[in-house]
C-alpha cells in the first residue's frame, strides 16, 4: 500500500540521515561548471545530536546558496550552455 511505503521511505531515510557521514566538498577546478559535492561511503563519527546539527547547518547552508543562486536568475540571451549549468545547479539547490 502506498502508506507502508511511504512508512518504509520514512524510515530509510532516517536511518541514513543518523548514520551517513557528512558530504565531501565537490572537487574544485578553473571551469565554471557545477559539481555536486561527493558522498562518502563511510558511517559518521559524530554522536546524534552532532549529526542533527550538521544536517541543520547544510540545511540552512543550502537554502542561503538557493537564494543567492535565484538573485541572480539567467539572462534570456544566455548561451545554452551557461543556462543549462544553472538549471543544474539550480534543480540539485532545490532537491537537496
Amino acid at each position: 500500500s502506498k502508506e507502508e511505503m511511504l512508512s518504509w521511505i520514512l524510515r530509510i531515510n532516517l536511518v541514513a540521515a543518523i548514520f551517513s557521514a557528512p558530504a565531501f566538498p565537490a572537487a574544485i577546478c578553473s571551469m565554471k561548471k557545477f559539481c555536486r559535492p561527493l558522498l562518502p561511503s563511510s558511517m559518521t563519527k559524530l554522536c546524534q545530536e552532532e549529526q542533527l546539527r550538521s544536517h541543520e547547518n547544510k540545511m540552512k547552508q543550502i537554502a542561503d546558496e538557493l537564494a543567492e543562486h535565484k538573485l541572480h536568475p539567467v539572462e534570456k540571451n544566455l548561451k545554452s550552455k551557461e543556462a543549462e549549468e544553472y538549471r543544474l545547479k539550480e534543480h540539485y539547490l532545490i532537491f537537496e
